[in-house]
């Protein structure tokens, strides 16, 4: 009798309970009774595709069908939910309006800037005018300081008294100084010097050449220190003057050595400024 009240117990154990309510044809899941669309893929429960007499359905109609089920899906839902979704158009529209107002009237431009960013492109900056200051200004040279930008590498002589070595940014009555004026505002991005002589003139060690420079962005922070190679070549200056200037000024504050029967001058044959293309 205890055996058969046992087996009884076990054969009548509690299953879990499952759901019973009606199975969502496109994804398999059971929803639980009553539900009038499937709680994982939203689609419209108690329906089933109905195929036309003879064809299979179209696919445009299938897609209108779909449409159809999210619709009534989203209409479903609580109206908390429906209008926190209208509430993200009109903060779209803000932030669209945001960016719109950063990159300022020219959203082309703005990328195209950026890109040059990336890239690192500079031009050469057309139209600039060079003035010699300072020591430059009357120490008999025997060409204006206009042959310095006018592309044709022509050497711009200056007297040279400097001999104790200065800070890469000195400055001062003696020290050779060129102010280059901008046709408008441009941010700067480099400068290229070609110091001394050319390399194959054989007059170039009798010469001093340029070592040190300053280079100032009027109106647009402080002096900034560049070393020179003894290289009559081109040498690029990693330059930024981080503002469009008008106005940048190029001090010649020390220089290498000329040899011992050599001339008190000093030659630079060409500045550039450098910005990016527009």
């Amino acid at each position: 009798m205890t055996a058969s009240t046992d087996n009884d117990q076990k054969t009548t154990a509690v299953l879990p309970d499952t759901p019973t309510g009606p199975v969502c044809p496109d994804c398999g899941r059971i929803n639980d009774p009553g539900r009038r669309f499937c709680a994982k893929c939203g689609r419209q429960l108690g329906q089933t595709r109905q195929l036309q007499t003879g064809t299979a359905e179209s696919r445009a109609d299938s897609r209108r069908r779909e449409r159809a089920d999210r619709r009534a899906f989203r209409d479903s839902l609580p109206a908390i939910y429906r209008w926190r979704r209208i509430g993200l158009i009109p903060l779209a529209v803000a932030v669209l309006l945001a960016g719109a107002v950063t990159v300022g009237a020219d959203p082309v431009g703005w990328v195209k800037a950026r890109w040059y960013d990336v890239k690192g492109s500079v031009v050469n900056v057309a139209g600039v005018q060079a003035t010699a200051l300072t020591a430059g200004r009357d120490a008999g040279t025997p060409r204006d300081a206009a042959a310095l930008v006018d592309g044709t590498t022509a050497d711009w002589q200056v007297r040279w008294t400097g001999s104790d070595p200065a800070p890469q940014c000195a400055g001062g009555p003696t020290t050779p100084t060129i102010e280059l004026t901008l046709p408008q505002p441009v941010r700067i991005r480099a400068v290229d010097v070609y110091p001394g002589l050319g390399p194959d003139q054989p007059q170039r060690p009798l010469q001093f050449r340029p070592r040190s420079v300053g280079i100032t962005p009027i109106g647009a922070g402080g002096c900034q220190g560049f070393r020179l190679a003894d290289s009559g070549d081109r040498q690029r200056l990693e330059f930024d003057s981080r503002q469009p200037v008008s106005v940048i000024r190029i001090s010649l504050n020390t220089a290498y050595p000329a040899a011992a029967d050599g001339q008190q001058r000093l030659s630079i044959r060409e500045i550039t400024l450098l910005a990016r293309p527009r």
